[in-house]
């Protein structure tokens, strides 16, 4: 199996959104994905519904969580302070179109 791609950075190219997206692999299907490009704090109110990006690969938090304690034998608490240590970002979708 081939490593993951490291994701890149482009503009939207929906018309009216233009927002900057991060193109990632999502770990559970294997399709690419656009993400918002900034980031979000780990575990706070506002990373609801991220992905936690690790080496170009977008997992939902509690599969990444239970892969590293796997992974690595560790305990739960942990692999979530290894989870919070990546970057988390949301999902793109764009804004939605101005009416004229």
């Amino acid at each position: 199996m081939t490593p993951p791609a490291p994701t890149r950075v482009a503009d939207c190219n929906r018309p009216g959104c233009g927002a900057p997206i991060r193109f990632a692999v999502d770990a559970a299907t294997r399709k690419t994905i656009p993400l918002d490009d900034d980031t979000r704090e780990a575990f706070s109110v506002e990373a609801t519904g991220c992905k936690v990006l690790v080496s170009g690969q977008a997992w939902l938090p509690a599969d990444l969580i239970r892969h590293f304690e796997t992974r690595f034998a560790v305990s739960e608490s942990a692999a979530r302070e290894l989870v919070g240590d990546y970057p988390w970002h949301r999902p793109h979708q764009c804004a939605p179109a101005p009416v004229d």
